[in-house]
């Protein structure tokens, strides 16, 4: 397909179409991974059906930054929680980061997921059957591990609007 003038739209659900005049030409799945040899984040787009991207090289002119924080940074700061990790699953995977399943003191199940790109991730220091807490309003966590060590991650708070 010739398409000097095609948009490439990322949905939130991690697929994307193409538009052609509006009009939807292809669809498939993206993702955002990094590489050894360049210092920088970039944006993986499968192939699609190959009458609507044929293997060749693909050029995108350049990215729009709207609603680049896939959805919800603001909510994500607001929220706090306490519970224990009951599930880490890398089949959920948000923007490469596995979503996480706390049961909090109340009984009801959470997932608690990167919901924008620069979140900050815990999973190289978490596992299921610590104590997690998250402190509203911040990006402060308070990770109790099962063995009964704790630790204190404070991360920056991200500037929400820097990328709309």
């Amino acid at each position: 397909m010739e398409c000097e003038n095609c948009v490439v739209r990322l949905d939130s659900n991690y697929t994307y179409q193409i538009l052609k005049g509006g009009v939807n030409a292809g669809q498939g799945k993206w993702d955002i991974g990094t590489a050894i040899d360049i210092p920088a984040y970039l944006l993986h787009i499968e192939n699609g059906p190959g009458y609507v991207v044929p293997h060749s090289r693909k050029i995108i002119d350049y990215i729009s930054r709207i609603n680049c924080c896939i959805k919800g940074c603001e909510t994500n700061i607001a929220d706090g929680f306490s519970g224990g990790i009951v599930r880490i699953d890398s089949t959920r995977s948000h923007i490469g980061q596995p979503t996480i399943f706390i049961k909090r003191l109340k009984g009801d199940t959470i997932i608690y997921y990167p919901k924008y790109f620069d979140h900050p991730w815990i999973k190289d220091k978490i596992s299921v059957g610590d104590q997690i807490t998250k402190l509203e309003k911040t990006m402060n966590f308070r990770i109790l591990k099962k063995n009964g060590d704790s630790a204190i991650l404070n991360y920056e708070i991200p500037d929400c609007n820097a990328c709309k």
